[in-house]
């Protein structure tokens, strides 16, 4: 079975860690890359072209949604799926229309993660 590969990216050390950590214990899952900011997050997914981008739109620099867009319009094979606190209605829709396949909150537990990561590559 081929591994499904992940760009990470999440400026909360912390968050990013945990998350790394819970998946990599499932061996269907690769991270191959970790990322802390927009440019580092995209220069990651297009250098590395992982099947999913795991992010936070909410990056601490402030243009979380700015990669979100870069890559649905220039890396739209990648799939996305977003790792939120909280999300209002005008951001779900936008990143609905965006094409990202999940939107989960930072609460979710491992196996519901990993469970959604999975749906997200089946389409």
């Amino acid at each position: 079975m081929e591994k499904i590969r992940i760009v990470l990216i999440d400026s909360n050390n912390f968050a990013r860690k945990q998350i790394a950590k819970a998946l990599s214990r499932e061996p269907v899952f690769n991270i191959v890359c970790e990322a802390e900011n927009s440019e580092n997050g995209y220069l990651a997914a297009r250098d590395k072209r992982p099947d999913i981008v795991l992010i936070d739109p909410f990056l601490s620099d402030g243009l979380g949604l700015n990669v979100v867009r870069r890559i649905a319009k220039q890396l739209p094979s990648i799939r996305q799926v977003v790792l939120i606190a909280v999300i209002d209605v005008a951001t779900e829709l936008e990143l609905r229309n965006l094409g990202v396949r999940r939107i989960l909150t930072k609460s979710i537990g491992s196996k519901a993660l990993v469970k959604a990561l999975r749906e997200a590559v089946q389409g």
